[in-house]
């Protein structure tokens, strides 16, 4: 019966041994486990932290829109000087345009045609290049705020004072010369566009504003 009892008592202790045992590889296994998820967390967070911050577009970045590019201009104002045709620095409207409904003396002369006025538009070129030389022969054309086109009026430098004829021959390297264009236009006229052609080259007309059109 002594037998017995110790035999019990030994596998009651075998018992208790075990059952500690398996609590404290279970209180073993959660530490481990826990302390394997915070270290994931912490590596995890560190990885997110390092991730570069891509950029926030702006609103007219994601709507696709840029801002438009300047306008090209369709003209100059008179008086302003261009370069044209490589080597003449032109001017058209250095002065104020004049009109007139007759060219000439009081004797003898030339009258504009009735609705019409002669207008007188002053001109400056200068050679701009190193060697003596010619302007080109050119189209003059002036055009008015209803589209109408109107050519050099022919004959009229035989009317005006020879101070006043623009001579376009044999300009000495960086000579300048003034003179006059003259064109009958309809009266009335609020705005005039001076244009120089030659051949499919030319610059930008010149734009006049008439305060008063004869």
């Amino acid at each position: 019966m002594a037998a017995d009892d110790r035999g019990t008592a030994v596998d009651h202790l075998n018992r208790h041994n075990l059952s500690r045992g398996a609590r404290l590889g279970l209180t073993v296994f959660w530490a481990v486990f826990l302390g394997l998820s915070v270290f994931g967390c912490i590596m995890a967070s560190i990885a997110t932290s390092r991730q570069p911050t891509s950029a926030v577009p702006s609103a007219g970045a994601s709507q696709g829109t840029t801002s438009p590019p300047p306008a090209e201009p369709s003209f100059v104002e008179a008086g302003k000087p261009q370069l044209l045709f490589g080597t003449w620095l032109v001017t058209a409207g250095a002065g104020p345009l004049e009109f007139r409904h007759h060219l000439g003396s009081e004797w003898s002369g030339k009258d504009a045609d009735k609705g019409y006025v002669y207008v007188l538009v002053p001109l400056s070129i200068t050679n701009d290049s190193k060697q003596t030389d010619s302007y080109p022969w050119v189209t003059w054309l002036l055009k008015d705020d209803e589209d109408y086109t109107y050519k050099i009026e022919s004959g009229a430098d035989f009317y005006l004072p020879q101070s006043r004829v623009l001579d376009t021959s044999n300009f000495p390297p960086g000579a300048t010369r003034t003179g006059v264009l003259v064109f009958q236009v309809r009266e009335g006229v609020k705005d005039l566009y001076l244009s120089c052609n030659l051949v499919n080259r030319q610059g930008l007309p010149w734009h006049f504003k008439v305060s008063q059109g004869g």
